[in-house]
């Protein structure tokens, strides 16, 4: 459904989270509720990415300097974690009802995301990524570098109409 945000001249490719939690239930990284997992929890779940990353120009014809992370949820830190692992890689990252992982006070002091346009959405309602999570993880990504909107929406765990619409103006500028 957040493909429909994207100008429509864009290659969207979407790897499956790589650990299964249940039949037809992926994750990126196994956490118990209420865990904020670090920085290194996410590495197998990087190296899947980079590993799919660095296979699109083959199977797709994709221009690796024309590249944009987007995550929901786990995958938003990931796309964070990715972008750590890879600085300058990414043009920028859509961080919708994410979170940044934990353990990155050196990606903060590098600024690792210098350059790097974020959109984030947070939801006032949400009971898995809870409003100071999401408060704290834009703050580090302002203390990595990035150029950052950030907005806040009267929803849940999900992104709603006004966040949709606010998420395709944001595309639409790059």
């Amino acid at each position: 459904v957040f493909a429909l945000t994207l100008p429509p001249n864009w290659l969207v490719v979407a790897p499956r989270a790589i650990v299964t939690t249940g039949e037809n239930i992926f994750s990126w990284q196994a956490r118990a509720e209420n865990e904020w997992p670090g920085l290194a929890h996410f590495a197998e779940a990087v190296r899947a990415v980079s590993h799919f990353i660095q296979a699109l120009p083959a199977l797709y014809d994709a221009d690796l300097n024309q590249l944009y992370l987007m995550g929901f949820s786990q995958g938003a830190a990931v796309a964070f974690a990715t972008a750590i692992a890879q600085p300058g890689l990414f043009k920028g990252i859509a961080s919708l009802v994410g979170f940044t992982p934990l353990q990155i006070d050196e990606a903060m002091a590098m600024a690792v995301l210098r350059g790097t346009a974020v959109f984030m959405a947070a939801g006032l309602q949400d009971e898995r990524i809870p409003l100071p999570v999401a408060q704290a993880s834009a703050e580090a990504v302002r203390a990595m570098g990035a150029t950052l909107e950030y907005r806040e929406y009267d929803t849940g765990h999900k992104l709603n109409i006004e966040g949709m619409r606010h998420l395709k103006s944001w595309w639409a500028e790059r």
